[in-house]
């Protein structure tokens, strides 16, 4: 197994997602595994081919983060981990709502 270095802690955030591939419209409805400030880990036994451009939607509490992403990295049966591209200004403002509500320890992965 291999240890992951990451520029920032990932928390550990399971809300719906819907991940769609950018050039095949092909989605998958999943749940995240983690969340940080750069990406996500969506939990799934079908992923996307590492890099994927897709589109993102992570639903919580009647809020809703969108973006589009790459896939970084493929965990065979587990899921996939995304890195965000762009973010608009609200959705950036959510997400740092979203980290700011955890109160828990940052996530040590390894995949």
């Amino acid at each position: 197994m291999m240890n992951e270095r990451r520029r920032v802690h990932r928390f550990l955030f399971e809300a719906p997602v819907e991940l769609t591939k950018a050039e095949s419209l092909a989605s998958i409805m999943s749940v995240t595994g983690d969340i940080g400030v750069f990406g996500c880990f969506v939990k799934t036994a079908l992923s996307f081919p590492k890099g994927s451009k897709v589109k993102l939607r992570i639903t919580q509490q009647g809020r809703t983060f969108s973006a589009t992403g790459e896939v970084l990295y493929v965990v065979i049966n587990e899921g996939m981990g995304i890195a965000y591209g762009e973010l608009a200004a609200k959705d950036y403002a959510l997400l740092q709502e979203w980290l700011a509500e955890q109160n828990t320890e940052p996530v040590l992965l390894r995949r």
